[in-house]
């Protein structure tokens, strides 16, 4: 079993559960652990990953080994319109699986998905619940940072700190490259912080394509005669990421 914890390392290099968590909850009171069963625990702060054996009944574990996590080379945030539903939760499941840094929910004109200030709080709460779910079904030893920006100032600002900027769009306007360009793109230039922009149903308005168009480091990107939905969109663009770079 694996969870994600903040975990309190001890002067022996053990370490210790808090008994006020949800995770020493499930482990003892849900699963029924033994002494001596092993756990694997992914202290979140330094992602590391602890294998453990299970000491006693109060939250210590013994540290049998250690794996530190290698940070990637290139860093890749998917700026997402709003997906309704079940199939905003499978963009979250196979994108986590596939390595996504960060994912930030955009505020686009054609969202069919609109976020009410007062619920916002809890669906973020919710989304990290099946980020987190995700991270352990495919055993990574972080979870993707998530986001829901509120306005499109907010959204053109971080796309700024971007090193490239690469919208995902249905339509081939002027200087529109393929993905083969843009992977070509990001090897000749190096970069280490990429951001790839994706519509929702709806897909992304002509005005956003301009206002985005503007910016120093973005790119407009066909994948081609095919319309791939808003949900598979981002998972299909990432394992060409994860194949081509070594990710």
């Amino acid at each position: 079993m694996r969870i994600f914890e903040n975990v309190n390392v001890l002067e022996n290099g053990d370490i210790s559960i808090e008994r006020e968590t949800a995770n020493f909850h499930h482990i003892y009171n849900v699963l029924r652990a033994k002494i001596g069963e092993i756990l694997e625990v992914v202290d979140i702060e330094s992602k590391t990953l602890y294998v453990t054996e299970i000491k006693d009944g109060n939250g210590n574990l013994k540290v049998k080994d250690i794996i530190r996590k290698e940070e990637d080379a290139i860093k890749i945030t998917i700026y997402q319109g709003a997906i309704k539903g079940e199939r905003f939760e499978y963009f979250l499941e196979k994108t986590t699986e596939l390595g996504v840094d960060k994912i930030c929910i955009i505020p686009l004109k054609r969202n069919v998905v609109k976020f009410k200030e007062n619920e916002k709080n809890k669906k973020e709460e919710r989304f990290k619940k099946i980020l987190e779910s995700s991270s352990k079904q495919s055993r990574r030893i972080d979870i993707p940072k998530i986001e829901i920006l509120d306005n499109m100032l907010e959204t053109v600002s971080k796309l700024e700190k971007e090193d490239a900027v690469f919208i995902l769009y249905e339509k081939v306007i002027e200087d529109t490259i393929n993905i083969k360009d843009m992977l070509a793109n990001i090897v000749k230039n190096n970069y280490t912080n990429i951001a790839l922009v994706i519509g929702a149903e709806g897909g992304i308005d002509e005005t956003e394509i301009e206002k985005f168009s503007k910016l120093r480091n973005v790119r407009i990107v066909t994948l081609g005669e095919r319309i791939l939905r808003a949900e598979t969109t981002g998972p299909s663009v990432l394992s060409v990421l994860n194949y081509e770079l070594g990710r």
